[in-house]
C-alpha cells in the first residue's frame, strides 16, 4: 500500500475497501465515499482519499481497477 499512495502522492485515489479494514485506511487519509455494498460474498466500503490538488483535477485514480 505504501508503493501505491508514493506512486499517486498527492492526486485524488478511490478505492473499494474490504470494510473490516476501514480503519487501516482511515489512518492514511482515507474517508468512506459510499455506502456499503457486498462483492462476492465480502461488505465493501468505498473510499477516497483527497489530496491537496483535488480541487485543480479533472479526475480521480481509481486503485481498485
Amino acid at each position: 500500500m505504501q508503493a501505491a499512495l508514493a506512486e499517486v502522492k498527492s492526486t485524488p485515489c478511490r478505492l473499494n475497501a474490504q470494510s473490516h479494514l476501514t480503519g487501516l485506511y482511515a489512518e492514511r487519509g482515507f474517508t468512506p465515499d459510499g455506502p456499503e455494498f457486498v462483492d462476492d460474498g465480502i461488505s465493501h466500503t468505498p473510499m477516497l482519499r483527497v489530496g491537496p490538488l483535488a480541487a485543480f483535477l479533472p479526475h480521480t485514480i481509481d486503485t481498485a481497477s
